[in-house]
């Protein structure tokens, strides 16, 4: 070899060692810049020069030179921080929603809605000791309608929370989209400085920096191809392509709640309807991986608008004329393991949703059976071509003269068509009246039966009619039909409530005197208006068999918020020393030391040293051959 090939090889030298001092000096300046990771020079050889000799094949080094300045990462801990971040995020988002819950009903702090029930219960226990007492009455509406207030109070703060909610859901998306645009454009970059032979390793931290977050966000994968650009899929489909992004989209409900979904508006059916980037047809978990990211943790939190009807309720055999045998009993059965079913995988995992619907079942139950009491019902029901049955309001079968003299054809046009618990028409109708017989009439001189304590804000109670030449109450009846929003106003359910105003004008008006015109006090109204408490009305939800009175029923709903609430944040706080972990043991791989570089940067002068005296040293021979031997 050469002195002036030699030369070469002290330059090569220099350079690699420069260029590592230069690298490691980065390092060092982003210690502590989030997101940063550590680089490394990759040095090799340079081409060999080969010469060939009688007895060998002889080859000589030209010094070396840098391949490459690489990233430290590890794929696999990359891939586990994101995901273990995804699903923490799914949970941490549900365990503020539950914490937000638990605060309206004020079980941990502030007035608690059990007083409120509490409220009514005595005030009805004071009016059955004095039910002729205008200040027992008035004291009785008063805490109605402060029951009603808070009713109301709590239904417009789930409202305003799940506004809040869809505003996060909505910004979340929003977030997700500036993501994917920023990492297209990085894509770009990447490719120009590498295709030029130039790292692009600060591009590539504020990339994979981004991907951190998205996982977060959502259920996403992603692969590198041969040009360096990042490919990303989110909940199975194409998000960052090769050529661009495919935004995410939102679509909002056409009632006045304007509920967002996130759509993949690229991809439509044949009615033209974008697709949605989430599956909620079976509720999220950890075997099936779907646990996944915080705009589902919101999205599935949020849910929509829950009532009671949202809840099936199990059909009993003694409604029905020939009990288990009767085969419209036997549908109901049907349709009621099937929105059993529904009910499983769509309400109850939305902690909003089923939170509301639960909360409906309770204020429904107790509002319908005050006023049963008050006013009292018969009922008639029949399908097409059968004999009407006729029961009065506790579900009791009336026979011979206790069959009120009302032909049921005369009241066709205020009929209604049972709904199975999937909504559906059934083939049975009912329809029914004001027990006269029963109803206990008001105390002042019109002797007024049919006064409820509540009513529907947009129906009332009943119609008078005539029906050859007497007067019938028709009862409007609670006819839902989830396919059309405004039959919600035939409901006795929260915000459509509010305290008989012809009550609140005048307390005489409340039923509580015998139908005789004695104007004595019933004291047996007063008492099964007591006795309302003590009444099991209803299950917490389909999956449970035994029924609840009031109270009991109040104990369950906020218990199972409670235990709701303890199950997301324990996950959430497992899913967070899970994702420290691993962050931490990616650390361990990408995270730059200042110690750890100082020594790298020693290591690396004493290299440049080292070729700067190679270089020298040619130079002074080269100096001795010319001066001193040329001369």
């Amino acid at each position: 070899m050469g002195l002036m090939t030699s030369f070469g090889v002290g330059v090569s030298g220099l350079n690699t060692a420069q260029h590592s001092l230069n690298t490691t000096a980065h390092n060092i300046t982003n210690v502590d810049t989030k997101g940063y990771v550590r680089q490394q020079v990759v040095t090799v050889d340079k081409e060999y020069e080969k010469a060939a000799t009688v007895k060998r094949l002889d080859q000589t080094g030209h010094g070396s030179i840098i391949a490459k300045v690489r990233q430290l990462r590890d794929r696999f801990l990359d891939g586990s921080y994101r995901r273990e971040s995804g699903r923490q995020g799914f949970y941490q988002a549900q365990t503020e929603v539950v914490a937000e819950v638990e605060n309206l009903f004020g079980e941990l702090h502030g007035t608690t809605f059990q007083s409120a029930m509490q409220g009514l219960w005595k005030s009805v226990q004071e009016l059955q000791k004095e039910p002729e007492s205008v200040v027992a009455r008035t004291a009785l509406v008063e805490t109605a309608g402060t029951f009603i207030e808070r009713c109301q109070n709590i239904v417009n703060q789930l409202k305003s929370f799940r506004q809040n909610v869809n505003l996060k859901i909505k910004n979340t998306v929003n977030r997700v989209n500036e993501i994917g645009k920023r990492i297209d454009q990085l894509n770009m970059l990447i490719r120009k400085e590498e295709a030029g032979g130039y790292s692009a390793n600060d591009y590539r931290d504020e990339r994979n920096k981004l991907l951190d977050e998205l996982g977060g966000y959502v259920k996403m994968d992603y692969k590198e191809v041969k040009d360096g650009t990042v490919l990303v899929t989110v909940e199975g489909t194409q998000f960052v392509t090769e050529f661009g992004i495919n935004e995410i989209g939102l679509k909002s409900t056409d009632d006045s709640l304007n509920l967002y979904t996130p759509v993949w508006n690229f991809d439509r059916n044949e009615k033209g309807e974008p697709r949605e980037v989430f599956n909620f047809s079976t509720p999220p978990t950890a075997a099936a991986d779907t646990d996944i990211g915080s705009l589902k943790g919101l999205l599935l939190s949020r849910g929509t608008q829950g009532r009671y009807t949202d809840i099936p309720v199990q059909p009993k055999p003694e409604d029905y004329e020939n009990g288990e045998e009767d085969e419209y009993y036997i549908e109901a059965m049907r349709a009621f393991e099937e929105a059993k079913l529904n009910y499983n995988n769509k309400v109850a995992p939305s902690l909003l949703t089923n939170t509301e619907a639960q909360f409906d079942q309770l204020i429904h139950g107790l509002t319908t059976m005050i006023n049963n009491v008050l006013a009292p019902n018969l009922t008639a029901t029949w399908t097409d071509g059968s004999t009407p049955v006729w029961r009065n309001s506790e579900g009791k079968i009336l026979e011979g003269d206790e069959i009120p003299d009302v032909d049921v054809n005369d009241l066709d046009e205020y009929k209604v068509e049972e709904r199975d618990a999937l909504g559906r028409p059934t083939g049975r109708y009912k329809v029914s009246i004001l027990d006269k017989k029963k109803a206990p009439v008001s105390s002042d001189s019109s002797k007024t039966p049919g006064n409820a304590l509540f009513e529907r804000k947009g129906m009332p109670r009943y119609k008078e009619i005539e029906v050859n030449g007497s007067k019938v109450m028709v009862y409007n009846e609670e006819n839902y039909d989830p396919k059309d929003e405004g039959s919600k106003y035939s409901m006795y359910t929260m915000g459509e409530l509010e305290v008989n105003k012809k009550i609140k004008e005048n307390v005489s008006l409340i039923p509580l005197s015998y139908n005789t015109n004695t104007g004595d006090y019933s004291m047996d109204i007063a008492a099964k208006l007591n006795k309302v408490w003590d009444n099991k009305f209803s299950t917490l939800n389909p999956n449970t068999l035994t029924k609840n009175t009031l109270m009991d029923y109040y104990t369950s709903f906020t218990s199972e918020i409670a235990n709701a609430g303890n199950t997301k944040r324990v996950l959430a706080k497992s899913q967070d020393i899970t994702k420290a972990s691993v962050e931490n043991q990616r650390q361990q791989v990408i995270g730059a030391s200042s110690d750890e570089e100082l020594t790298h940067m020693i290591k690396y002068q004493q290299a440049f040293n080292a070729a700067s005296r190679y270089v020298t040293v040619i130079d002074e021979l080269l100096e001795h051959l010319i001066i001193k031997l040329g001369s």
